[in-house]
């Protein structure tokens, strides 16, 4: 994973972002509907969704440090949680507000956040 694969995500799930406001619709703020759903199962299965995106960019971020391109004191598993954490909560802020900047304001603060712990040798 590189830093300009992490850019063109972003890119990606904003014009997915636009495009599904354009509808009213947002997977990701249906997503949370469903996270505090009344049914225990309901409510099981998204989380096991949630772990399971975590898992996933903990291990692109884990790569990254492995490849020297995050420093070594990286802490992977809050900044992967907070990658979900950005997309989930500016999704559903977007939803709320009939806007779309609440999405990208998180998701551009999230990668200054993760290019806050780059390894000033491999940026050089």
């Amino acid at each position: 994973v590189t830093w300009q694969a992490w850019e063109q995500w972003i890119g990606h799930l904003l014009r997915l972002h636009e495009l599904q406001s354009q509808d009213d619709h947002c997977e990701v703020a249906a997503l949370a509907a469903r996270a505090v759903d009344n049914d225990p199962g309901t409510r099981a299965i998204v989380g096991r969704a949630y772990d399971q995106w975590i898992e996933l960019l903990r291990v692109q971020l884990a790569e990254m440090r492995v490849a020297r391109l995050l420093r070594a004191d990286t802490p992977v598993d809050e900044l992967a949680s907070a990658v979900v954490a950005a997309v989930q909560g500016g999704a559903v802020i977007d939803k709320a507000t009939g806007s779309n900047r609440h999405l990208g304001n998180a998701l551009r603060q999230t990668y200054a956040l993760l290019r806050g712990f780059a390894n000033q040798a491999a940026v050089q």
